[in-house]
């Protein structure tokens, strides 16, 4: 809705939507037709190179495709497109997406990245930053293989691993579920993406993903199949010369920076991942209705201890009755009573690990902090902030463990004597 809003060029420098009269409530501001919604369905059905690919490249994954459509569009050459059908309808808004990103796989190509890097030393996404980049790498490869195996579709000079990080980069810093597509109307404030969202490869909305991101934001999305378009609407009365904010729903910090470049302050969503070894336990886990999720638990301000987290450190740490089926399949599992010991034991387990990752996180030069702490770049604001909410959390859940344990484990035994009492509930039905 050009009357209402509008968006400075990127040469700029300043990004994002603003209001240039007041916004009402419920006010619709963008209409984008489905023709123009750029998607994996678009880059392997209508776009002949694409076809090729899904049909000569095996187990190549859809979006792959959809970066390699991005590169094309940026990069390649144009081509024909007097075609209603034709991809070069999308040229205009890839090449005004930007050249540069802020997110830790494009740190050394921009300046203070080593430094930002140095930074977050300890934590998750510094350990897990090789393994991600190389993951990243299997399609590229392919997709190098089949530029040198079919020269004449896909130019060999095209592709390039720094190309291929862009286009990674400007995807995932703007992708949108593809859900939003499928249902008639969907409210979004701060709502919990599910691991279905997560795990499918999103579309992109050219112009609507102008909008930043702010936490709280209500909006709604209305997606009209008989007129063929999305619509993005404000729930919120916006001030001219305000900026209007999208939400992209409640995200960890980790998540922010591997995929948008940006931590905001004192975010409620923020979130520190722990991994344990329950390779041996995990048929346990699930016969006694813990949900593991291979391992991996979050710890969050509200909850920095979940129940499922202190009940699986409880299990790997104690003798269990367990019932098995003829064919050694665990039936159930009679997980002890509240034991004065076991607690103990488990809470110093959880705080040792816990104080165990703090302190590699501690080991970054102070001189460097300090030079991080007086920095304006934008980068290193980021990674601190990244590195701060880290441990912070961290710090809180080793916290939580010392008070239960100097409150006589209050807190634990009525939480596990609420599960015990569940479960004995459901056996006399």
């Amino acid at each position: 809705n050009q009357d209402h809003v509008a968006a400075p060029q990127f040469s700029t420098g300043n990004y994002g939507v603003y209001a240039i009269k007041d916004i009402q409530p419920s006010q619709q501001l963008f209409h984008l037709p489905f023709k123009m919604v750029l998607s994996t369905k678009v880059a392997m059905e209508e776009w002949d190179i694409g076809k090729q690919v899904i049909k000569h490249v095996p187990n190549i994954h859809p979006r792959s495709v959809l970066l390699l459509l991005l590169i094309h569009l940026r990069f390649g050459e144009v081509v024909d497109h007097s075609s209603k059908n034709s991809v070069e309808r999308f040229r205009g808004y890839v090449s005004c997406l930007p050249e540069i990103y802020t997110d830790p796989t494009f740190w050394e190509n921009v300046e203070q990245g080593k430094l930002a890097m140095e930074l977050i030393q300890g934590t998750n996404l510094y350990h897990t930053m090789d393994e991600y980049i190389l993951r990243e790498r299997e399609d590229y490869d392919k997709l190098t293989e089949f530029s040198k195996a079919f020269p004449t579709l896909l130019a060999t000079n095209l592709l390039s691993m720094e190309r291929w990080k862009w286009a990674r980069s400007a995807f995932v810093s703007r992708c949108f579920p593809p859900k939003l597509l499928n249902l008639d109307s969907i409210t979004i404030s701060d709502m919990p993406q599910t691991d279905n969202d997560k795990a499918s490869c999103g579309i992109l909305l050219p112009v609507i993903d102008l909008m930043n991101h702010q936490y709280a934001t209500k909006v709604t999305w209305l997606s009209d199949r008989h007129q063929q378009r999305i619509t993005f609407q404000v729930d919120a009365s916006i001030k001219t010369n305000e900026q209007v904010f999208n939400n992209y729903g409640p995200k960890c910090n980790e998540e922010l920076l591997l995929c948008y470049g940006f931590v905001p302050m004192d975010n409620p969503a923020d979130s520190v991942s722990v991994k344990l070894d329950i390779h041996s336990v995990k048929p346990v886990l699930s016969a006694a209705g813990i949900e593991h999720n291979q391992g991996r638990f979050f710890i969050m301000k509200q909850d920095p201890v979940s129940l499922n987290l202190y009940r699986t450190v409880r299990i790997m740490m104690c003798d269990l009755d367990i019932e098995e089926d003829d064919q050694g399949n665990i039936v159930s599992v009679e997980e002890p009573e509240y034991d004065e010991e076991l607690e103990t034991n488990a809470l110093d387990m959880l705080q040792n690990m816990l104080t165990s990752k703090v302190t590699k996180m501690d080991q970054v030069d102070q001189k460097l902090l300090d030079q991080a702490a007086a920095s304006y770049s934008y980068v290193i604001q980021a990674a601190r902030r990244y590195r701060d909410g880290q441990r912070a959390l961290l710090c809180h859940a080793a916290e939580w463990c010392a008070k239960e344990a100097e409150q006589g484990f209050a807190n634990i035994q009525s939480r596990l004597e609420n599960i015990f009492e569940k479960k004995r509930n459901c056996q006399s039905v």
